[in-house]
């Protein structure tokens, strides 16, 4: 394989970090809080040190990989779109029928992952950003961190309005954590699906919990749904139960009346699981494959698990235990696997200094979550957490993603990846418990 970086990356960077600088100042003068413009340009910086160093990584040291090989796929579409425009419309659309795929030639290159219908979408959801970022690898890296950057500091200050008083847990939860800002800033299917994610939960909100602009929402919530299902449908899946956790927990805490609300539980909890059994069902025909139910799930995740026998991975690979290839056999398998979507590769899993750092992360991640758990106690922990609907809903996607992570891959290298969406949720609610304990104690000991 030729340059991945070019000369020409390295002579245009200056004038597209002119133009980023440009624009982030204009938007960083709209926002009224100080602390928020700070967040926001230190948080751009590392974004895109993020991305630099990811490019860096890939282009030197692995000389190649996945996110070249989506980087180069979606440059062949932009080829295709000069010769063949119908055909580009077609496959940008997501029709991937045969006489649309014959269209590449050596002109324009051959995709990479024209034989998987998740992969060609990362490529295609990249096509913008390969294009505004001239066909070149870092440089299409950085405009893709740019435009994605502000979904999620948008994320941001829609924490920031729900909990006006926990802005640096926000900030350290949502912009700067090493393994997101590394990992998520890539050409990758994961650095769409994250920042996707942050903006469909938004509209969830402003549709189901607070209605607001119902018709913006509605349509940020369609193109977050389609760019996250077309990816990985799993991380939608999880979204629609923790979503719906949401959402019943905050409409029966604010029904008045105790008889009132013993009577009405059972008819919104009978309501809320009706809905999402509709729409998982629903949605698990049209996604199809090992997404077409629970029993196609629970078939795939004994599949890559009996993947591990083969030695495909090396050292590289975890291995939970075996289990039945049904939805049973999957729960008999939650703590382990939920466990290791949390928290793994441990600093002994590590064989390479990235996954080494890794491990080092998640090590701190488990000391913060038993020194919160323990500092706060287990009852208070769950009081805190079941009086606080959002905070629920954290716990719940996070545990929800990490299970079916955990017991679906098959890697410490695409682990690492795939788990980036919870960390934020997970860290944010360690952090919110933790933080209000103590300005809780600090308050009763100065008011005997």
């Amino acid at each position: 394989m030729g340059d991945i970086i070019t000369i020409q990356d390295w002579l245009l960077l200056p004038i597209y970090l002119v133009l980023f600088v440009i624009i982030a100042l204009m938007y960083r003068g709209g926002l009224k809080d100080e602390k928020d413009r700070y967040y926001f340009m230190l948080g751009l910086l590392f974004k895109l040190a993020g991305g630099m160093a990811f490019a860096m990584v890939y282009s030197y040291y692995y000389h190649g990989g996945d996110t070249t090989s989506y980087w180069n796929s979606a440059k062949c579409l932009i080829n295709l779109a000069g010769e063949n425009f119908h055909a580009f419309w077609k496959l940008m659309t997501g029709n991937m029928d045969t006489q649309y795929l014959s269209a590449f030639n050596s002109d324009t290159g051959f995709p990479v992952y024209r034989n998987d219908a998740k992969a060609f979408a990362a490529s295609r959801f990249l096509v913008p950003f390969v294009l505004l970022g001239a066909k070149k690898f870092l440089l299409s890296t950085l405009v893709m961190d740019f435009f994605l950057y502000f979904i999620v500091f948008r994320f941001y200050r829609f924490l920031r309005r729900l909990y006006p008083d926990q802005q640096f847990v926000t900030a350290i939860a949502i912009l700067f954590i090493p393994s997101v800002l590394f990992w998520g800033s890539g050409l990758l299917k994961d650095s769409l699906t994250f920042s996707f994610t942050l903006l469909g939960i938004i509209s969830l909100y402003h549709l189901i919990i607070k209605p607001t602009r119902v018709v913006r929402h509605v349509l940020y919530l369609g193109l977050s749904s389609y760019v996250v299902i077309s990816i990985k449908p799993y991380i939608f899946f999880a979204l629609l139960a923790a979503v719906l956790v949401w959402a019943l927990v905050h409409y029966t805490k604010h029904i008045k009346g105790a008889f009132l609300r013993f009577a009405l539980i059972p008819l919104l909890s009978l309501m809320m699981v009706g809905g999402g059994i509709f729409a998982f069902s629903q949605l698990s025909e049209s996604v199809g494959g090992s997404y077409s139910g629970f029993d196609a799930m629970a078939e795939q995740a004994t599949v890559i698990q009996q993947d591990l026998s083969r030695d495909y991975y090396g050292g590289n690979s975890f291995d939970i235990g075996d289990f039945e290839p049904t939805f049973g056999g999957m729960l008999n398998k939650f703590p382990q696997a939920t466990a290791a979507g949390l928290y793994r590769p441990y600093l002994w899993d590590s064989n390479s200094i990235f996954m080494f750092f890794t491990g080092l992360e998640n090590l701190v991640l488990l000391l913060l979550s038993l020194y919160v758990m323990f500092r706060v106690g287990p009852f208070r922990f769950l009081r805190q957490m079941m009086n606080d609907p959002f905070l629920l809903f954290c716990f719940v996607f996070a545990i929800i993603l990490a299970f079916f992570i955990g017991i679906t891959t098959a890697n410490f290298g695409a682990l690492v990846r795939y788990r980036i969406p919870l960390l934020p949720f997970f860290v944010f609610a360690l952090l919110k418990i933790y933080f209000t304990n103590r300005k809780a104690k600090r308050a009763k000991g100065n008011n005997p």
